[in-house]
């Protein structure tokens, strides 16, 4: 669903297909020649329809848009990784995140201290495992976090 929000600024509804956020906001600020698009959703084809859909409807190529990303949750960020590749447009986050983000190692640091916390980490595992945006991963080999591939 898209709604201009103000003069230029459009808010698209991205469905969470088993979450029970339902959907989140992007927004996208259409400029002359550039704009700026706010979150993407999760790693999902239904996320990826309704993004993609979005920005055809609002005749906003990839290419002529930069990212912001508002935080560092899924589903704000993880749609990244099955976008095609985005040329010179810039990918930002804040400060705090993108040094998470530089930091990242994988999965097993996070179990780890879980653990070392008293979490009980074979919960944490089976969690993290059906998660709607994991799940719609399994067999693939492409990873859910797209900074590796992104420039932050």
């Amino acid at each position: 669903m898209l709604n201009e929000v103000l003069e230029n600024i459009w808010r698209m509804e991205i469905p969470l297909p088993g979450n029970p956020l339902k959907s989140i906001n992007s927004y996208v600020i259409k400029g002359d020649d550039r704009h700026l698009i706010i979150d993407t959703g999760l790693d999902m084809v239904a996320c990826e329809e309704a993004f993609v859909g979005g920005l055809a409807a609002l005749s906003v190529d990839l290419h002529d848009a930069d990212i912001f990303l508002t935080h560092l949750h899924a589903d704000h960020v993880s749609l990244l990784s099955m976008l095609p590749p985005l040329g010179d447009s810039r990918v930002m986050i804040g400060g705090s995140d993108a040094a998470f983000l530089r930091a990242w190692t994988g999965w097993e640091s996070v179990f780890e201290i879980a653990e070392a916390h008293g979490f009980p980490v074979h919960e944490l595992r089976a969690q993290a495992a059906t998660t709607p945006s994991s799940s719609s991963r399994r067999g693939s080999s492409r990873p859910w976090y797209p900074w590796r591939a992104r420039r932050c």
